[in-house]
């Protein structure tokens, strides 16, 4: 006779599961500020964490920047980032898009 656990399913392994939560930026003085939170949804902690901003004219990329944020994320938690541009495309600026990546995504 087969116990119930060698019948069970499969269950995936923990994993964190990171988004931008939110992200908006702002012209200050002579430079673009960009801040914004990651979530991590998951249910693991997410290392090697990594923020990049798109600094965007329309559809044309003008800059791509790496945010500060803390390194690892726990399970359930947000972290704030922030970064700034002061290039010649300053006044360019019409849209950024954030994306996050970690160690074990990369892979």
């Amino acid at each position: 006779m087969e116990s119930p656990a060698e019948n069970a399913p499969d269950l995936p392994e923990p994993a964190p599961q990171l988004e931008v939560a939110a992200v908006y930026g702002a012209v200050v003085g002579t430079s673009y500020w960009i801040k914004g939170k990651v979530m991590n949804g998951g249910d693991a902690p997410a290392t090697g964490v990594v923020v990049k901003v798109q600094l965007l004219d329309g559809e044309s990329l003008i800059e791509e920047i790496e945010a500060e944020i803390e390194t690892k994320i726990e399970a359930g938690t947000k972290v704030k980032f922030e970064a700034a541009y002061s290039g010649e495309g300053l006044k360019r600026i019409r849209d950024l898009k954030a994306v996050v990546t970690w160690a074990e995504q990369k892979e």
